[in-house]
């Protein structure tokens, strides 16, 4: 038994479809039938039954599935540490991000190129139902998100910071220029602009839908004249001085919008915590366990 057909069982046994297996690996379906004929006569057993909707996995089959994982992860383990002893760390990184946590991420990446500044960083921008899945299939390997607006279910993470979430407003519209914070009462009737809702059962977690909250307390409706997919379509709507919206300061601040006034509400705290997560139910690489142990040592180092 060799790595290749190591490499063809695995993709049954994930596959549990064998013509789906042969297209991954670009083979024909019957020379991966005749791989897999091969192994089970090499090995004197049978390792899958075939049904109706594709393969199902004997239990000596789940054996060499888990034993041919494993080997298939030390082999890979093996290459990138001769290759990292011989020029240093090189590889890939999927970073899925919502776009508000670009200004905590930013940073973080800067410094961690210039540790490693063979490692490339792909950035996915995308909404966070969207990323999870993406996690989950293996298209991205770490994800930011913020919570509580995300449901990250079982997936480890490590919190960033604290952030509060405040009005952005244009000059000309502010009702109170020269004041750093703005009484809620002086919201009233200016246009707002609301992100469009992906999540139906979450949409208390919506920035301005928290707001509306707020003022519904002090007797008013916020004026939610527009909807808008992303963070960036609100902030073209505020520089444009057509609409108000209430997201996380930092973003604001990251794009020096100088036009746009950035102020508390009083007595309206709305905080959210930047995170980062990741899938540990796959091959994590040597570029992301660097990635990881990067992030576990700035989370400890604010916990001392």
């Amino acid at each position: 038994m060799n790595t290749q057909q190591m490499k063809v069982f695995v993709a049954i046994a994930e596959n549990k479809n064998i013509t789906q297996a042969a297209g991954k690996l670009f083979l024909s379906q019957p020379a991966l039938s005749r791989q897999l004929t091969l192994l089970e006569e090499e090995l004197g057993c049978q390792l899958v039954v075939r049904t109706n909707h594709g393969v199902d996995l004997t239990p000596a089959g789940e054996v060499l599935y888990k034993k041919s994982k494993k080997i298939q992860e030390e082999l890979l383990h093996t290459v990138e540490a001769v290759r990292e002893a011989a020029s240093g760390v090189h590889g890939q990184i999927n970073v899925g991000t919502i776009y508000t946590d670009f200004p905590h991420l930013s940073p973080y990446l800067a410094d961690f190129r210039k540790q490693y500044p063979h490692i490339m960083i792909r950035i996915t921008p995308q909404v966070p139902s969207q990323l999870l899945e993406q996690l989950a299939q293996g298209t991205v390997h770490v994800v930011c998100l913020r919570l509580p607006m995300s449901d990250i279910k079982n997936w480890p993470y490590i919190p960033l910071s604290k952030e509060k979430s405040m009005l952005a407003i244009h000059e000309t519209m502010d009702p109170c220029p020269d004041q750093q914070e703005i009484p809620i009462e002086r919201l009233r009737g200016i246009p707002f602009c609301s992100g469009t809702n992906v999540d139906r059962e979450r949409h208390i977690w919506d920035y301005a839908n928290l707001l509306q909250e707020e003022c519904r307390l002090h007797g008013f409706e916020l004026n939610m004249a527009f909807e808008c997919s992303g963070v960036m379509s609100r902030i073209m709507l505020t520089s444009a001085g057509l609409a108000a919206c209430f997201i996380p300061a930092e973003i604001i601040k990251l794009f020096d919008c100088r036009r746009i006034h950035l102020k508390e509400i009083a007595g309206v705290t709305v905080e959210t915590i930047p995170i980062i997560a990741w899938n540990d139910r796959t091959y994590m690489s040597r570029p992301l366990q660097l990635f990881l142990e990067y992030f576990h040592k700035l989370q400890a180092g604010r916990e001392e």
